[in-house]
Formats: C-alpha cells, sequence, structure tokens
C-alpha cells in the first residue's frame, strides 16, 4: 500500500510539473540561428454606429415675378407690330442648397410641381437636379458636401389678376444610397 501511495505522489508532482509552465528551452547547435513560436490572433469586431442622417436644406424666398411684354407700335404701312418685346420672369432667391451632415451618402432630387389651376403653360426648370451628396465622415462641417439648384420659369402669364399667388412648388426628394 506504500508502494501505492508512493507512486502516485510521483506520478502527481511529474504530472503538475509538467503542467506548470510552457517555457521552453532549446539548445542551439549553432549561432546565429533562427527559432520559430506559434503567434495566434482573434478578431473580436466592434459595435458599428447606426446611421444618422442629417440634411440640411436652405430655401431662397422662390418669388417670381412675371413682366408682360409691350406689344409695340403699330406701323399702318407695313401691318406689324414695331418694337414688341416678349414677357420675362425674374425672381428673388430662386435657389435651393442641400448639404450632407450624414454618415452616410444622400441622393437628392429636385423638381418643380405646377399647380394645376389656373396657370398651366408655366413651366418650370431646375439646375443640377438630381445628384448625390458623399458622406461627412472624415469631414469638418465647413467641408461638407454641399449643392445648389436653381429655378427658372418659363411660359406666358395670362392672369392679370395674380398678386403673388401661389402657382407651384419646388421640392427636394431624398433617398438612401446603397
Amino acid at each position: 500500500m506504500k508502494f501505492r501511495k508512493t507512486a502516485a505522489v510521483l506520478l502527481t508532482a511529474a504530472f503538475v510539473i509538467g503542467m506548470g509552465t510552457n517555457a521552453m528551452a532549446m539548445e542551439q547547435s549553432r549561432v546565429p540561428s533562427v527559432n520559430s513560436g506559434s503567434v495566434y490572433g482573434t478578431y473580436v469586431p466592434g459595435q458599428k454606429a447606426d446611421t444618422v442622417y442629417n440634411v440640411n436644406i436652405e430655401w431662397g424666398a422662390m418669388d417670381f415675378t412675371y413682366t408682360a411684354g409691350d406689344e409695340g407700335t403699330w406701323n399702318p404701312e407695313t401691318h406689324e407690330y414695331e418694337g414688341a418685346t416678349e414677357g420675362t420672369w425674374t425672381s428673388e432667391g430662386n435657389e435651393v442648397t442641400v448639404t450632407n451632415h450624414s454618415n452616410a451618402p444622400v441622393g437628392v432630387r429636385v423638381y418643380f410641381k405646377e399647380e394645376v389651376r389656373p396657370f398651366q403653360g408655366i413651366t418650370g426648370t431646375v439646375t443640377n437636379s438630381e445628384y448625390q451628396l458623399e458622406s461627412a465622415v472624415g469631414k469638418s462641417v465647413e467641408e461638407a458636401d454641399s449643392r445648389t439648384s436653381a429655378l427658372t420659369l418659363s411660359g406666358e402669364m395670362t392672369d392679370t389678376e395674380m398678386d403673388h399667388d401661389y402657382f407651384g412648388s419646388i421640392n427636394v426628394a431624398l433617398s438612401v444610397v446603397k
């Protein structure tokens, strides 16, 4: 029985000594030499930030004036008007500026929607009507991607009673860019 206890103690001591450390001593047979040890790595993903949309839209006054053309002077010898002028549109604040402060790109579409009554025939044209704004990541507030669109109107206004009436809208549609 004593032999078993001694054997068990010796085996346990050998086992403990064998598990204690992983330090290895290597004998070198020559110098210089290269030795290698394994290196392990594990990837632990970080938490991805939520997409935050923050788009600033600055609207101009969108105030337009139509000045009717002049017929000119009738010339009875040629049966034509002379010095006639066409009507013209002028505007105050006809621009819309869109700035992206989001951490994702944004699609932008700017368009004019004509009011059906009683101003048919008035059309709006928007410059820079469809575009993408880059993400603001890595940019200062002043460097945020920004674009300006301008609305111009055309067509002849025939309603002599119109005085600062509503006849359409300019619209900015934003979309997610994949």
